[in-house]
């Protein structure tokens, strides 16, 4: 059986397994997930759904021994997976795709993200194609192609601004690799801050790349792909509204061309209430992720899309349960699904975690007259 090219890239990354649990082969297992998250899989179940019915298919050029991992084979072994191993060789494939297509990609299924149509024309949506999985669901980066060309204008930026992170941040500290980044990013490649259009294509890294203009998330999705390439070790933090990025103690404020602004400003600036558990702290790779959903959420809401909005912050609060801003969405979808009981409790859930929450009053009371209860009532339901 000949082997392709993609296999070839995967099969030296060294396989954390012990030997007598490994009835996978670890190339299968990779090969797998990557061709997965390029159709469109976000999640591990969805990797072998995507498997089982292209069984044949694969078997064309994998082993399968044992046939199609399950949902636990691949959780275990991304989170074991040596991934500076898979990084580089991730690289080295997309670049030879670079190289051997010449821009093109052939045969690949795009996943349409809704939410990313352009004002007018349906057939103008980006297709993305996300290439990196990690435990928590890590987009490491996306890349767009055109719908009707199929031409990829994000692998070639992608790849040489990974390459250039690369080599500025080489031989560097840490605090060093930092000032070096944000002089490539805002000096060197003039990236520049949206904040007045806060529609969702500055906060996707496609358009990030192509206008070298991006909402504080979408900057943050670029500098978090680059100090990955530079060994950096780079959280997200998160107030109201806002998100910004820390390495060790040291804040970048991608607002502010990557200026290290302290805590004080940003509990000024943002209007930080105090106790807020869920604000000024470092967020896991699973609640980053799900800044980002609670904004894709926010573009479904303003786009009617209730039900698809409803279950995005319900993702949303289970990652992240002190996110007041995620309860008054849920509450505010929910009544305008007419279920005013449940978006009564989403909105109380919201008052306890952060009482001053801009709107929740306003909203509470609209709620409050759509069920027939006083404005001045506390918010209590029958039989509370």
């Amino acid at each position: 059986m000949e082997r392709p090219i993609i296999t070839v890239f995967f099969a030296d990354i060294p396989d954390p397994r012990v030997e007598r649990t490994r009835r996978h082969d670890l190339v299968d297992i990779i090969v797998i997930s990557v061709l997965a998250v390029v159709c469109g899989a976000n999640h591990w179940s969805e990797m072998v759904d995507f498997a089982e019915t292209r069984k044949d298919w694969l078997r064309s050029f994998l082993r399968l021994p044992s046939g199609i991992p399950g949902v636990d084979t691949f959780r275990r072994v991304f989170a074991a997976l040596d991934v500076g191993a898979f990084n580089r060789a991730f690289i080295e494939w997309t670049q030879s795709l670079t190289d051997t297509v010449k821009g093109k990609l052939v045969a690949i299924d795009g996943k349409t993200l809704r939410g990313s149509y352009t004002t007018s024309e349906k057939n103008d949506a980006r297709h993305m194609v996300s290439a990196w999985v990690s435990e928590n669901h890590i987009v490491f980066g996306q890349l767009a192609t055109e719908a009707k060309s199929n031409e990829i204008t994000a692998i070639p930026k992608l790849v040489k601004m990974l390459d250039l992170a690369g080599k500025r941040t080489k031989g560097k500290s840490g605090m060093d690799k930092v000032d070096a980044l944000n002089k490539l990013i805002f000096d060197e490649l003039k990236f520049e801050r949206e904040v007045r259009d806060e529609s969702i294509k500055f906060m996707l890294l496609p358009y990030v790349l192509e206008h070298k203009k991006g909402s504080c998330l979408g900057l943050a999705a670029l500098y978090l792909v680059l100090a990955e390439r530079a060994g950096l070790e780079v959280r997200g933090i998160m107030v109201p509204r806002h998100l910004f990025l820390r390495h060790k103690q040291r804040n970048i404020e991608l607002l502010r061309k990557g200026a290290a602004m302290p805590d004080e400003w940003y509990t000024m600036t943002w209007q930080v209430p105090e106790g807020a558990s869920a604000y000024l702290r470092m967020l896991t790779e699973q609640e980053l992720m799900a800044v980002f959903d609670f904004n894709l959420a926010n573009a479904r809401r303003m786009k009617g899309e209730y039900q698809k909005a409803e279950e995005g912050y319900r993702q949303v609060i289970a990652d992240i349960p002190d996110f007041a801003e995620a309860h008054a969405n849920l509450g505010l979808v929910l009544q305008l699904q007419k279920k005013f009981k449940p978006a009564m409790e989403a909105y109380l859930e919201a008052q306890a975690l952060y009482p001053g929450l801009p709107g929740l009053k306003q909203n509470m009371n609209a709620l409050r007259t759509d069920m027939g209860l006083p404005v001045d009532d506390a918010g209590m339901l029958d039989g509370q």
